[in-house]
């Protein structure tokens, strides 16, 4: 959590006697100074909650999760509802989602280590780190990298810096991804024999030093090239006879297409 010096505000919400608006009676009378995180251990149900000057410090929700921290970080344990999560200054992480979750901040990192649903993540200045999800939707504004880990679906991922994506051999679905980079490479690791048909658009420049290098573990068995409006190179290829769909658009950077070739390449991750 940041700023360590400052206080906490445990609520035992399991052991309290009181119903929950009394809490929030208390926290408008003064308990909450500025700059407080508030601090659950548990919480049975669903929760909703706002922190108007601080941040959230969360353990396990058994239900529907909805925080709103107008200054702070939030972070939480394991949910076994649906998350959404939005603070206007400071970092996301999630141990757990066993739902859908939404993690929106204004300013930090979003980390979830594990997933089980679709993810949406967005931050307008940080990295956003996401694991085992089964679809992800990503939306980076300022210069952050995006590491997306074991995806079992379709990843639609908008930045302005590096992408790496691990694809899990349990993938399922017709669309892998639509990545999109301005300023960083794109990384995609994919089982050995993954099939897919690629098209990849990335712009026309006058310096070959900065055209986009495309490095690949796999053959491209059809590999064409067409110019749009003098202005993009549109590259078609296919890997292992072609499937799956993966797009990527790439302003300045590099491709690499890597095979995950054993258990032992998975561990790397």
């Amino acid at each position: 959590m940041h700023n360590k010096e400052r206080n906490l505000i445990t609520l035992g919400l399991i052991s309290l006697e009181f119903p929950l608006f009394i809490i929030f009676s208390l926290l408008s009378m003064g308990t909450s100074l500025p700059g407080d995180d508030i601090q659950i251990e548990n919480y049975k149900g669903n929760m909703k909650m706002e922190n108007p000057s601080g941040g959230f410090l969360i353990g396990n929700v058994s239900g529907r999760c909805e925080l709103i921290a107008n200054g702070g970080p939030i972070k939480i344990g394991v949910v076994a509802g649906d998350l959404i999560v939005t603070t206007s200054a400071g970092g996301i992480e999630i141990t757990e989602a066993k739902g859908n979750a939404e993690l929106i901040t204004r300013a930090g990192n979003i980390l979830i280590k594990k997933a089980y649903k679709h993810v949406y993540a967005e931050t307008v200045l940080g990295e956003i780190e996401i694991h085992s999800a089964k679809s992800v939707e990503v939306r980076n504004v300022v210069g952050g990298d995006v590491k997306l880990y074991y995806i079992s679906g379709y990843s639609n991922v908008a930045t302005s810096g590096n992408i790496l994506l691990v694809v899990s051999n349990k993938i399922s679905g017709f669309n892998v991804c639509d990545l999109q980079s301005t300023e960083g490479d794109i990384t995609i690791y994919l089982p050995k024999n993954f099939s897919a048909d690629i098209e990849i658009k990335t712009p026309i420049s006058k310096d070959p030093t900065k055209e986009t290098r495309i490095e690949s573990d796999f053959n491209f068995s059809v590999l064409n090239q067409r110019y749009e409006d003098g202005q993009f190179l549109n590259i078609t290829t296919s890997i292992n006879g072609g499937g799956r769909k993966m797009e990527i658009f790439i302003k300045k950077g590099d491709i690499y297409l890597k095979a995950l070739k054993s258990k032992k390449d998975s561990e790397l991750f």
